[in-house]
C-alpha cells in the first residue's frame, strides 16, 4: 500500500484506481495468508472481517471470505502425532481405517476420515 501512496500524486485518475485496487488485492492476500498460518481463532476473525463490507474494501472482504471454504489442510504428521500422544497408539492400531487425506473442511481446519468397529469418525 505504501508503494501506491508514493506513486499516487503522479498517476492519472484512472491509473490511480487501478493501482489502488492492485494494492488492496495484494494486501488482502497477505492478510489472509497470515491468518491461515495462525489457524483457529484467526480464521474465525477472517470470517468475521469478511462481513465488514462497510468498513473494508471489497477486495479484502472477498479474500477473507475464503476462510469459509478454502482452509489449507492441517499437517498430516501433526495429526498422526496428536492422535498417538492423546490415545497412546498410532491411528492405524486404534482405527479400522485411517485416511489422512481431508474429506471435509471447516474454519478450524480439515478433517481426516477414520472408522472404528464399523462406525465412521468424521
Amino acid at each position: 500500500m505504501l508503494g501506491y501512496y508514493a506513486k499516487r500524486p503522479f498517476l492519472s485518475s484512472k491509473r490511480r484506481q487501478i493501482e489502488k485496487a492492485k494494492s488492496q488485492q495484494a494486501g488482502a492476500r497477505a492478510l489472509f495468508s497470515g491468518l491461515t498460518l495462525l489457524k483457529g481463532t484467526a480464521l474465525k476473525v477472517a470470517q468475521q472481517l469478511s462481513l465488514e463490507t462497510d468498513m473494508l474494501p471489497e477486495a479484502v472482504c472477498e479474500e477473507l471470505s475464503r476462510a469459509y471454504h478454502q482452509v489449507p489442510p492441517i499437517n498430516k504428521a501433526l495429526v498422526r502425532k496428536v492422535i498417538q500422544n492423546e490415545l497412546g497408539a498410532p491411528p492405524e492400531d486404534i482405527f479400522k481405517s485411517f485416511d489422512l487425506e481431508a474429506f471435509a473442511a471447516a474454519s478450524l481446519g480439515r478433517s481426516p476420515a477414520m472408522t472404528e468397529d464399523g462406525l465412521a469418525w468424521l
